[in-house]
């Protein structure tokens, strides 16, 4: 007849319902394709994967143990400067001993000056001893150091000497001075050029 049969509909609805209901536990149980940030990146090419966390990022070109740009410049460590200083120490009191003088090793007696070495007559002179890398452009000196120069001017040699991969060059600068040190500063920095233009073989 033309009338609907109430059991082939409900059968009708049943099945469509199932369909409907497949189609969205199919969709929801699908598992989501990976993507960069979960556990596994795309394996296709995309832009998102430049930043993946497990694959190459620009940000590794900076690893700390690869070179990175400015590292030339670090400030040296205490120990790289502890070791400057004894090798400009071991120089300059070798060429006291090549002039025939008698040097003694001071410089844990915060007098001024590192070496005190006495001439053939008993007189004594004082040096302070600065160790600078080849390329330095400054050398800092303290208060003390600069008031001890100024007070003994005819005895006090400021010692430099210039380290290259292990070679040293020692100058001497008399009268390396002009004037005292503001009352508030602890030390100077000094122009290096200028003090080696000042700067004479030892003697």
């Amino acid at each position: 007849s033309g009338l609907p049969n109430p059991a082939r509909q409900a059968e009708c609805r049943a099945m469509d319902g199932g369909r409907a209901s497949d189609g969205d536990g199919g969709r929801a149980s699908r598992p989501t394709e990976p993507t960069c940030g979960q556990d596994a990146c795309p394996t296709g090419p995309t832009r998102s994967q430049d930043a993946c966390p497990t694959g190459p990022t620009r940000s590794q070109d900076a690893c700390p143990t690869e070179p990175t740009c400015g590292q030339d410049a670090r400030p040296p460590s205490a120990s790289d400067i502890a070791h400057s200083e004894q090798i400009a120490m071991d120089a300059t009191m070798e060429t006291e001993r090549r002039l025939g003088f008698l040097p003694r090793d001071v410089s844990d007696q915060n007098l001024g000056y590192d070496i005190e070495s006495a001439t053939g007559t008993g007189l004594l002179r004082f040096l302070e001893v600065k160790g600078r890398v080849e390329g330095a452009r400054t050398v800092t000196i303290t208060k003390n150091e600069i008031l001890t120069g100024l007070n003994k001017p005819d005895e006090f040699i400021l010692a430099i000497v210039t380290i290259d991969n292990g070679r040293t060059s020692v100058r001497y600068v008399r009268n390396p001075f002009n004037k005292e040190p503001d009352f508030k500063a602890t030390s100077v920095n000094y122009d290096l050029v200028k003090l080696m233009a000042q700067a004479e073989a030892p003697a």
